[in-house]
């Protein structure tokens, strides 16, 4: 029995119980995430996030004949993320709550459309509601509330104007199809792009790290995220697209005009999204590794075209003292010799 006919077969048709489940279920990833995040601040930067006043037992110097207190801290361990100035920390925890999300959701996306395709429900893109999708739109709502607020307390400029326009499209996404009764389907094919976001946060946390973009294990990463970039995340967008305008075309839906404007939008703008994603994405990890080899060549070139002429340039000079040398001791034979003539004469 599957997670939707277990859903079912405890609801059995009783809205009240539907209700309290939903609620029951964003209270509880609220509460999830919430506690995720102090986690994570304690087991990474519990003295910048908590602190403190030290319990040692404080030492009492005399200096200038006053009573000078110091405190001998005994905790010398160092955060995994030590390097982080304090100002970005709290992206640090962002991406590790982010990343348990994109875990959580992406794969049951992933589950839960494999039970549909499997099953004689597949066609039914407009009408199609599971209750395990249902479960699955809570969670990653409650999630998307928190990580708004979590970017707008700390963060500001054109990156909060780009995470609330892709925050908003998927919060209206998640609530289509409690609103509507439909595109449970478009929601859960946009939610299955999350197994991409987890190659996109491990990198991301590489580089906050400081490893090398040359190194194995981030060229191994790299390579990853874009192979999955495309699978799961340029693929669903294109199959959406194809889709909406197959069910627009068509002329067989019965959907009101504000649901069709906004599925549309939804549609296009993760398409969007999605591709200045992957332009910036393989820019950063591609373009600009080949234009940094270049120039680090040309400068490898310059320095030891520098070293050649440093070094025809002291071969001249050594050859130019060793003639003057040369021709000061002729100078001083011939006075020399001078002097015996004289000494003669």
């Amino acid at each position: 029995m599957t997670l939707s006919l277990c859903i079912e077969h405890f609801i059995h048709n009783d809205t009240q119980k539907e209700t309290l489940l939903y609620v029951s279920t964003a209270l509880a990833s609220l509460v999830f995430f919430r506690g995720l995040l102090y986690v994570t601040r304690w087991l990474f930067f519990r003295k910048y996030f908590f602190k403190k006043p030290d319990n040692t037992e404080p030492i009492f110097i005399k200096k200038d004949g006053i009573d000078v207190k110091y405190v001998k801290c005994t905790d010398n361990t160092k955060s995994y993320y030590f390097n982080v100035p304090p100002t970005k920390r709290w992206k640090i925890i962002n991406e590790i709550v982010s990343l348990v999300h994109a875990v959580i959701s992406g794969f049951w996306a992933f589950g839960v459309l494999i039970e549909i395709y499997t099953g004689d429900d597949y066609r039914n893109y407009e009408h199609g509601f599971y209750y395990s999708g249902a479960l699955l739109c809570m969670v990653s709502l409650s999630y998307f509330i928190l990580d708004t607020i979590d970017t707008i307390m700390n963060t500001g400029g054109f990156s909060l104007f780009e995470l609330m326009a892709h925050h908003v499209l998927s919060t209206i996404g998640v609530l289509l199809p409690f609103t509507t009764g439909k595109y449970m389907h478009f929601v859960l094919i946009g939610l299955v792009m999350e197994i991409n976001s987890i190659f996109l946060h491990i990198r991301i946390l590489m580089m906050n790290k400081g490893v090398d973009k040359k190194s194995q294990a981030f060229k191994v990463v790299s390579l990853t995220t874009v192979v999955t970039f495309v699978i799961f995340r340029l693929f669903p967008s294109l199959y959406m697209v194809v889709l909406f305008l197959h069910y627009i075309i068509s002329g067989n839906n019965n959907s009101n005009t504000i649901a069709l404007i906004l599925g549309g939008f939804i549609v296009f703008g993760l398409l969007l999204s999605n591709c200045i994603m992957f332009a910036r994405l393989i820019r950063s990890d591609f373009i600009k590794n080949k234009k940094g080899s270049k120039k680090s060549s040309n400068r490898c070139g310059k320095s030891n075209a520098k070293k050649d002429k440093n070094v025809t340039i002291s071969k001249y000079s050594t050859n130019s003292t060793t003639n003057n040398n040369t021709s000061t001791n002729g100078k001083t034979l011939s006075t020399n010799s001078t002097n015996s003539v004289n000494a003669k004469v």
